[in-house]
């Protein structure tokens, strides 16, 4: 019985909710009809049509149905008889349409504009990282400038690059996970994560600097770790793009995108091992402790075991990277598809 009741409110609830959206869609339709049967401006025909359209598609969506009709269907039909009587091309007239505007017709209208927008995030993210005195503040910048790679493999729009941009978020979520673990049990220990109040750690916890060397390289991207195979498929995908499929008009711009994007690897390689050569090598350099706190230990057996999932899928990944391109493949193919028969 409880059951039915709350069954039985939910369906009221629904159909009250219902009801309104058919009154909306109805004043939607009554609407595009009247901007159909007087004139206008060309511009004004743009802003109503723009704004009431987008009404008119979320109705659609939500099913919203009067007398049968499609809302969203009939508007944009009245909308596009207005706009041949007044002698509209389609160049002008398309910000109307969302069906004009569906995937991958958007991203490749918008794939220079976002490859700018990466590399700026790439070697700024970089650059900032450079400076930061605070090794989580470090690491948390590198973040940043990974994800511009991730960006720029997706925008490049090749098989290659988009592989390698989708498996480069994998690598991102596991390297710099694995980062951020480390700098929590190191500050754990001391109580700081000012990089000029340590170094030589790898004297007192070998163990924990072993790992933290080694998510370095895989966040850098050295061979036969997770992170080679996603940043050299973004760069052979922006390369690709670059100087054998960019667009007419833009081809040097994404030629000294491809080039800078290196620059960026280089850029992490050096911040990453800076950190590293300054926090766990070189002359022992610790925080003052309390008298009655134990000694520093190195990692712990919880510690290790919470990294290990994460160093199987940098190995795994690094040494068989083709397992998750496989299965990947279907999906980045076809949407090349898509962008080739733009």
């Amino acid at each position: 019985m409880l059951f039915r009741s709350h069954d039985k409110a939910f369906t009221e609830g629904t159909r009250a909710s219902a009801g309104k959206f058919y009154e909306v869609a109805a004043y939607s339709k009554e609407a595009y009809r009247d901007i159909a049967s007087r004139e206008c401006s060309d511009k004004d025909l743009l802003e109503y049509g723009c704004g009431t359209g987008s009404s008119a598609f979320l109705l659609s969506e939500l099913g919203a149905r009067v007398s049968g009709i499609d809302i969203y269907s009939e508007g944009v039909r009245l909308a596009e008889e207005k706009a041949t009587e007044l002698g509209l091309s389609d160049a002008h007239f398309h910000v109307m349409n969302a069906e004009k505007l569906e995937f991958p017709d958007a991203s490749f209208e918008f794939a220079s504009i976002m490859a700018v927008l990466a590399i700026i995030g790439i070697i700024y993210a970089a650059l900032a990282a450079w400076v930061q005195k605070d090794v989580k503040k470090l690491v948390a910048y590198s973040s940043v400038s990974h994800l511009g790679f991730c960006v720029l493999g997706l925008f490049s729009l090749k098989v290659i690059g988009i592989a390698g941009g989708v498996i480069y978020m994998v690598n991102h979520g596991l390297s710099t996970g694995a980062l951020f673990l480390i700098v929590g049990y190191m500050y754990e220990r001391y109580h700081t994560r000012q990089i000029g109040e340590l170094g030589g750690l790898a004297r007192r916890t070998p163990l924990l600097a072993a790992l933290m060397v080694l998510f370095t390289f895989s966040s850098i991207g050295l061979p036969g770790l997770n992170g080679f195979a996603g940043e050299f498929l973004v760069l052979l995908g922006m390369f690709q793009r670059g100087w054998t499929a960019a667009p007419a008009g833009y081809a040097v711009q994404f030629r000294v995108i491809s080039v800078l994007a290196v620059s960026g690897v280089v850029l992490g390689a050096w911040y990453m091992l800076w950190l590293v050569e300054r926090v766990f090598f070189g002359p022992l350099k610790e925080p003052k402790r309390g008298e009655n706190l134990p000694p520093v230990r190195d990692a712990s057996p919880r510690e290790l075991l919470a990294l290990a999932p994460l160093l199987v899928f940098v190995f795994w990944i690094g040494i068989w990277p083709q397992f998750f391109l496989e299965r990947m493949r279907p999906a980045v193919v076809e949407i090349e598809q898509k962008v080739a028969a733009h």
